[in-house]
């Protein structure tokens, strides 16, 4: 219904500003960008789909405003994820933790495990919280989230008395029930993570605002330490 111009973007020739052969990895994605009839190569240090769709569409907005393709593309090596919300973070004995508490949702924690994904080679540990504010349908939701998601992952860990739903999920999708583990709150979490992350592991942590999941994070940090990039 818009009456003004329309540009489109997305992962195909088809459209106007397009990422093609994108590859990536648990630290970030490498893919070919096309627009105004050059294609660049563009490294993005934020890992998953999700990152590369927000980077196509800030590039679709300074395309149109004129900037230079070659500036689209160099801006792209200084993009950084805002505390909580997606950061990469490199610790000891090979660990690597997927920082993404600061808030979850259902479409948000599948675009946090696709990160995960990328972790190849790695057994991946995904630490869930409660999503909250979903309302009634907060259980099913849940529920059908553990079983979707279930297949990419070595260890499920969750946090809160929605998040048990989870569980339920991933045992009806076949995931070992001794790989399924159920804490309180984050706390509790917090105390026992460490014991159960081991070396050369890529773990996601990843709940609502309420649930307080930083303290995770700050817990493996401390147990594994950190390394410079």
């Amino acid at each position: 219904a818009h009456r003004g111009p329309l540009v489109w973007f997305g992962r195909d020739r088809a459209f106007e500003v397009s990422a093609e052969n994108w590859r990536g990895t648990v630290y970030g994605m490498r893919f070919d960008l096309r627009l105004g009839g050059q294609t660049l190569d563009v490294a993005l240090p934020l890992p998953g789909l999700h990152f590369l769709m927000n980077f196509l569409a800030a590039a679709a907005v300074a395309h149109r405003l004129g900037m230079d393709p070659q500036a689209i593309a160099e801006a792209a090596l200084r993009m950084k994820a805002a505390r909580h919300r997606g950061e990469v973070l490199r610790l000891g004995e090979g660990v690597t933790l997927l920082d993404d508490c600061y808030n979850s949702s259902p479409v948000a924690v599948e675009a946090a495990l696709g990160a995960l994904a990328l972790a190849a080679g790695r057994r991946r540990l995904a630490v869930l919280g409660d999503m909250l504010e979903l309302g009634p349908t907060g259980p099913a939701l849940h529920r059908e989230l553990g079983e979707r998601v279930a297949s990419g992952l070595d260890a499920l860990l969750v946090v809160g008395p929605l998040a048990k739903s989870f569980l339920e999920g991933a045992r009806q999708a076949g995931l070992d029930p001794a790989s399924l583990h159920a804490f309180p709150d984050s706390a509790a979490a917090a105390a026992a993570l460490p014991d159960l992350v081991r070396p050369g592991d890529a773990v996601l942590v990843k709940g609502s605002r309420g649930v307080r999941m930083e303290s995770i994070v700050e817990a493996l940090a401390a147990r594994f330490g950190r390394v410079e990039a």
